[in-house]
């Protein structure tokens, strides 16, 4: 039965976005056009899943949308309340069992079904190979000329103008310029340690070393290196 159901239809249009159509999910943003899907039951209320949505959140610190059925879809950002929308963003790559939910999810037979509908889309799209990327341009904009003359240049240590030594984890935060050729003069939002929120929901400790989707700097290279969102996929949750 699984099989027979699999090969079905799994997508639908949602006011013109192809979207999963196993309903309820949650589909969280790792980086652009890729999402991570949890499947909740059926039986579960649409109150149920909006307090699961809203844990996920609060611990991830990612992006999500709980996808409750065709009329009610809830944005849920990483910061900021959540906001009904028409429909999920467009997805091209699934993945699915990586990120770990908030609570425990009893898989009954309809759970099974829907699960192997959604194996299904995964195995496709790996099917026709490729990579994924994150942010190529880590976050970057192109400053003001008033923003360029303030922070320009080199503190005495060497360290770019705009960037602060974190008094708690002694690694630096703020905004600067970035010397690296690919990005020179871009402006980049650069997070210390502390400022690492990216939690897994279930064991509550840090998905990765520095914040996901963002830029930390090293002082020993000079560099303003980018941490894509995919990188919360090696934490392993420590044997309970």
């Amino acid at each position: 039965m699984p099989q027979l159901y699999a090969q079905k239809n799994a997508f639908i249009l949602l006011n013109g976005v192809r979207a999963f159509s196993g309903f309820p999910y949650l589909m969280t943003c790792i980086v652009r056009s890729f999402y991570h899907f949890i499947l909740l039951p059926k039986h579960w209320s649409r109150e149920t899943c909006l307090e699961m949505a809203r844990l996920q959140v609060l611990r991830n610190r990612l992006d999500t949308w709980l996808v409750f059925n065709k009329e009610y879809i809830i944005k849920h950002p990483a910061y900021g309340p959540p906001e009904k929308v028409a429909a999920p963003p467009a997805c091209t790559i699934f993945l699915a069992d990586r990120l770990m939910p908030a609570r425990e999810i009893t898989v009954d037979e309809d759970l099974k079904q829907r699960k192997a509908q959604l194996n299904k889309v995964i195995e496709n799209v790996t099917e026709q190979g490729g990579y994924v990327t994150g942010d190529l341009n880590k976050g970057g904009r192109r400053p003001s000329p008033k923003e360029v003359r303030k922070i320009k240049g080199l503190q005495p240590d060497r360290v770019p103008k705009g960037l602060k030594r974190c008094p708690e984890c002694g690694y630096y935060r703020g905004e600067c310029l970035d010397n690296n050729p690919v990005h020179k003069g871009l402006l980049m939002k650069v997070y210390c340690r502390c400022q690492n929120d990216n939690l897994c929901a279930r064991c509550g400790r840090l998905l990765a070393e520095f914040k996901l989707n963002a830029n930390f700097y090293e002082a020993k290279t000079g560099s303003i290196l980018h941490v894509p969102g995919f990188c919360c996929f090696r934490h392993k949750c420590p044997p309970s």
